[in-house]
C-alpha cells in the first residue's frame, strides 16, 4: 500500500494533527514489514531483547513467555527515529529501515550483545576474539550525562590492530551497550573521541575500515547519538578529518564540539555532565570531585557488569 503521507507538509495544521499524521505514518512502515522484520526491529530495543532472551527460572517450561510479548510498540521506536530523519518522508525511512534490518540480521547483532553471557554458544560468536579487541581499551562505555546518555568511550591511542570484521564489531558491540545503557527518553547517547596520545601513524585505521564504520553508523543508528565530543584533537587531524568527513552525515557533524586544554575541558563538560559521572581529565578543575576514575577492568566488564550497565556504573 501506498504510505498515507509524504510527510507533514501543511504548516496550518494543529499539533494534534501532526501527532496523528505522524502516528497514522509509522502504522504504515510497521504494517508494511514483514513478522520476521518486525521482530528485529523490536529486538533493537534491549528491554525488549532481554526479556526475549531471559526467561523466569521459576515459570513452568511449558509456559512461552515469548508469545505474550508484542513487538509492535518497540519496533515503533525504530520506525520513528527513521522516520525524523527523513523528514517525514516515510517511504524513505522504511527503505533506510529495511536496509537497517537486514544489516542487524547479516551482522548479528544479537548473538553480539550476547557474546560474555550464558546465552552464548561457541558457534554463534567467536566471543575471544572480541574480548581481545576490547582489551586493549579503546572502546569502552562509561559515564552519563545531565540527561541520562551514555557514553561511547573511542580512545584511538589504545590500538592494537585493525582488522576488517573485527574492529567493527568491536565498535558496534560498545555503541549497541552504550545504547541499552542509555538513561535518556529516547535512549541516545554521547561519544568521546580522546585524540590524546593519537599519532597519525600508528593509531589511524585503513581508509576500507574507518569508511565502513562511519557509513554504518550514518545508515544505521538514526537518531541515537546526541553529542560527539573530539578532545584533543592534533593538528594532524584537519588532513585526517579531509579523508573521513565525506562519509560523515551533515547531521552528524553539526553534532561534533571539538574540545582542547584544560579550560575549555572545564568549561564544556560541566555543562553536559555532573562531576560524579565524569573523569579527571574532564574536569581538571573539579578532579576532587569527579567520580569515574577507576582503571578500566576488562573481566568486571565484560563478566561482571550486565550489559545494559556501564563500567564502574553505581
Amino acid at each position: 500500500d501506498d504510505a498515507p503521507h509524504k510527510g507533514i507538509t501543511n504548516r496550518q495544521a494543529t499539533p494534534e494533527m501532526q501527532e496523528q499524521a505522524m502516528e497514522d505514518e509509522l502504522q504504515w512502515m510497521l504494517s508494511q514489514l514483514s513478522a520476521e522484520e518486525l521482530e528485529i526491529a523490536a529486538r533493537s530495543s534491549f528491554e525488549y531483547f532481554k526479556m526475549r532472551t531471559q526467561k523466569d527460572p521459576a515459570a513452568d517450561e511449558d509456559d512461552d513467555d515469548e508469545d505474550t510479548l508484542d513487538p509492535e510498540p518497540y519496533a515503533k521506536k525504530m520506525a520513528e527515529r527513521y522516520w525524523k530523519s527523513k523528514k517525514g518522508d516515510s517511504e524513505l525511512a522504511l527503505e533506510k529501515m529495511r536496509a537497517t534490518l537486514a544489516f542487524r540480521k547479516e551482522i548479528d547483532i544479537d548473538s553480539l550483545r550476547l557474546s560474555f553471557t550464558q546465552h552464548t554458544s561457541d558457534d554463534d560468536l567467536d566471543s575471544s576474539t572480541l574480548e581481545k579487541f576490547l582489551s586493549s581499551g579503546k572502546n569502552f562505555v562509561m559515564c552519563h550525562d545531565k540527561e541520562g546518555r551514555s557514553t561511547h568511550f573511542f580512545v584511538p591511542r589504545n590500538t592494537v590492530e585493525h582488522d576488517a570484521e573485527w574492529t567493527l564489531k568491536e565498535s558496534l558491540y560498545t555503541m549497541e551497550r552504550a545504547i541499552a545503557s542509555s538513561r535518556a527518553p529516547d535512549q541516545s547517547v554521547n561519544a568521546i573521541l580522546d585524540f590524546r596520545g593519537f599519532s597519525v601513524l600508528y593509531h589511524t585505521p585503513p581508509l576500507s575500515i574507518g569508511k565502513e564504520f562511519l557509513m554504518t553508523l550514518r545508515n544505521h543508528y538514526a537518531g541515537q547519538v546526541c553529542r560527539i565530543f573530539l578532545v584533543d584533537a592534533p593538528a594532524s587531524f584537519s588532513w585526517l578529518w579531509s579523508i573521513f568527513s565525506p562519509f560523515v552525515g551533515t547531521s552528524t557533524r553539526d553534532k561534533i564540539i571539538f574540545v582542547s586544554g584544560t579550560t575549555e575541558k572545564q568549561a564544556v563538560f560541566s555543562q553536559y555532565y555532573e562531576p560524579n559521572e565524569a573523569t579527571e581529565w574532564m574536569m581538571p578543575e573539579s578532579k576532587e570531585q569527579t567520580g569515574k576514575n577507576a582503571d578500566f577492568d576488562l573481566v568486571e566488564y565484560l563478566y561482571k557488569t550486565p550489559f545494559d550497565k556501564a563500567f564502574d556504573e553505581s
